[in-house]
């Protein structure tokens, strides 16, 4: 037997419903102002004008 004899790998899976966490994002972000905020946040940025945002999107299917 190994060194690791009695130990246990304890890992928990994680299942996320993707329909239900994007509805959320949609929901919560669909407003042009927030949007901007999440984007000025994630990249760093101090953009001010959210008329200027053009929302592409895609399915992810």
């Amino acid at each position: 037997m190994g060194k690791n004899k009695g130990k246990r790998s304890h890992t928990k899976h994680v299942f996320v419903q993707k329909k239900y966490r994007d509805a959320l994002f949609r929901k919560i972000f669909n407003e042009k102002p927030v949007l901007l905020e999440l984007y000025n946040a994630l990249n760093q940025t101090d953009y001010s004008d959210a008329d200027e945002l053009i929302f592409y999107t895609r399915s992810m299917t």
